[in-house]
C-alpha cells in the first residue's frame, strides 16, 4: 500500500525533529514496515492506576509519600496543582515509560506524543511516589509535565530518586542539548 502525501509529510517532518533518522525514514518509505514498527516501539510502558485526591495541596501530596529529603524549590508557588482544592477524587491510569536510550528532552516529548501520551505534572509523580515507594529506589522518575525556571534562566523538573536509602523528591535541570540516560522513567498520562 502506498503512503499518501500527508504520510511523507508527517515521515519528514519526524526525521527533521530528529525524532527518526534518515534511514529509518527511507525504510518506512521503501514500505520494510516489519523492521520500522519493532524499532518505533523501543522501551517499554508499564501502567499503574491511582486514585488523584484533587482536595490535596502539594504539601499534603509530599507528606503522603513520605520522602526523606525535598528540594526546598518544590513550593505551591512554584509547581502549582491544576486540580487542587476540587472535591475530586479520580482513578488515572499513570503510564511509566521507559524509551531505554539517551534522548533529549525534545526528542523524549516527541516520542510521548507518538505514542498517544501527554506529559504528567508533578502531582501525578508524588502521587505514583506514594503508592509505589520502592520504584525510586531503581531508577529514577521524571514527570516533564511542567519546568520552573531556577534562578530565572535554568529550567528544571521534579524527579523521584534515592540518595542511598533515602527517598528524594528533587529538580532536575532540563538543559537543550542535554540527554537524558536510558536508565531514566518518564510519567506520563493516556491523551
Amino acid at each position: 500500500m502506498e503512503a499518501s502525501m500527508n504520510q511523507y509529510l508527517q515521515i519528514g517532518n519526524m526525521m527533521v525533529s530528529g525524532a527518526i533518522s534518515k534511514q529509518l525514514a527511507q525504510a518506512i518509505i521503501e514500505g520494510n514496515v516489519q523492521i520500522v514498527e519493532s524499532l518505533m516501539t523501543k522501551g517499554s510502558e508499564t501502567v499503574y492506576t491511582l486514585t488523584l485526591d484533587c482536595t490535596q495541596s502539594l504539601s499534603d501530596l509530599i507528606a503522603q509519600g513520605k520522602y526523606d529529603f525535598v528540594n526546598d524549590n518544590i513550593t505551591e508557588k512554584n509547581f502549582p496543582i491544576e486540580c487542587s482544592g476540587e472535591t475530586i477524587k479520580m482513578a488515572l491510569e499513570v503510564i511509566l515509560v521507559h524509551l531505554d536510550e539517551r534522548l533529549t528532552t525534545k526528542r523524549v516529548k516527541h516520542e510521548l506524543d507518538r505514542r498517544g501520551l501527554k506529559l504528567a505534572p508533578i502531582d501525578i509523580l508524588l502521587a505514583l511516589g506514594a503508592a509505589e515507594s520502592d520504584l525510586q529506589r531503581k531508577f529514577p522518575i521524571v514527570a516533564l509535565g511542567y519546568s520552573w525556571p531556577d534562578s530565572g534562566r535554568d529550567l528544571v523538573v521534579p524527579e523521584l530518586w534515592h540518595n542511598g536509602s533515602a527517598r528524594v523528591v528533587n529538580l532536575n535541570f532540563v538543559y537543550p542539548d542535554d540527554r537524558w540516560d536510558g536508565y531514566y522513567r518518564f510519567v506520563a498520562l493516556r491523551k
